[in-house]
């Protein structure tokens, strides 16, 4: 169905709403409340012409007088063209602070804030082969649920991860000291696979298997993957990458309801270069073997 005008998004809206909070007192959370709220406010820009604009001007606002334009723009010259749609004024100042200075070699950053029932999570780091297998498998192994996920590397060679990420389990934000705990293993290189499987023996696997399908954008390879959400499903896609010797250059990572939706702009490790039509294809190859798998992912090295 279309729709036509505001008003019957409006409507519709409003509708959405009342449905779910009249399905039960748990099936409205905050958090698919805000994503309702934020596609209803997309499609109404789109429909009235009017989209929001995140520029140097409102970030600036935004950090209330602690960053300069000049860092503001200097910033903004290292990221893709994208990513200033991709993250509100307010995700990028936190992006400015934790990346002020920038992070020493095997430095690993974080800041965490609870925002609308659910943890709003910012990593940063030196950008290194499996630093984002590490980040993914930890969290899963100590019982956090990926929500969303958008992923950035600077030029600089930064990562810059944003999570919302919530307890597996009983849902709600994640305790400081569990993140604590979560951040000092990944700084001092805790092992976690041994704990991720107890995870995955503990709570099963969900059956197996998904599409993976892949396009080109730019100066960018694209792999779309949609599979049955399980514990350290996003760990296990990023390690067959890594061990691909291939790197995210930018990604956005969504759960809706037990489906994972995953799309991965890739560029080859190292030269930053656009996957070649035959890589392209082993990689799209090893994720489609690693997702029709119920068991953790050893891809193979890059030929």
């Amino acid at each position: 169905a279309r729709i036509g005008d505001v008003q019957l998004l409006r409507l519709l809206y409003l509708l959405s709403i009342a449905d779910s909070r009249a399905t039960g007192p748990n099936m409205l959370t905050a958090w698919k409340a805000n994503l309702m709220r934020q596609l209803f406010q997309r499609v109404e820009e789109h429909l009235t012409g009017s989209p929001s604009q995140v520029d140097e001007e409102t970030i600036v606002s935004a950090a209330g007088g602690a960053i300069g334009p000049q860092r503001v723009s200097s910033f903004l010259a290292t990221v893709p063209a994208s990513y200033a749609d991709r993250f509100s004024s307010e995700e990028i100042v936190r992006h400015l602070q934790i990346t002020s200075p920038s992070p020493r070699p095997s430095e690993v950053r974080w800041n965490a804030q609870t925002l609308r029932g659910v943890t709003s999570l910012v990593v940063a780091a030196i950008d290194e082969a499996g630093l984002l297998v590490r980040v993914a498998g930890t969290l899963a192994a100590y019982g956090i649920e990926v929500l969303d996920a958008r992923l950035v590397t600077t030029d600089t060679g930064v990562g810059l991860d944003t999570f919302h990420i919530q307890n597996a389990l009983k849902g709600g934000p994640v305790a400081d000291a569990k993140l604590q705990t979560i951040f000092h293993d990944l700084r001092t290189r805790t092992d976690y696979r041994s704990r991720l499987e107890e995870r995955r023996a503990t709570y099963g696997l969900k059956t197996p298997g998904g599409q993976v399908t892949s396009y080109r954008d730019g100066r960018a390879s694209v792999v779309e993957v949609r599979a049955v959400d399980r514990v350290g499903l996003l760990h296990d896609v990023c390690e067959v990458l890594t061990n691909s010797g291939v790197s995210i250059h930018l990604a956005r990572i969504r759960s809706r309801g037990d489906m994972a939706i995953d799309t991965l702009w890739l560029r080859e490790a190292g030269s930053g270069a656009v996957l070649s039509d035959e890589r392209l294809e082993i990689v799209v190859a090893r994720i489609r073997a690693s997702i029709g798998r119920s068991g953790s992912t050893q891809a193979g090295e890059s030929p």
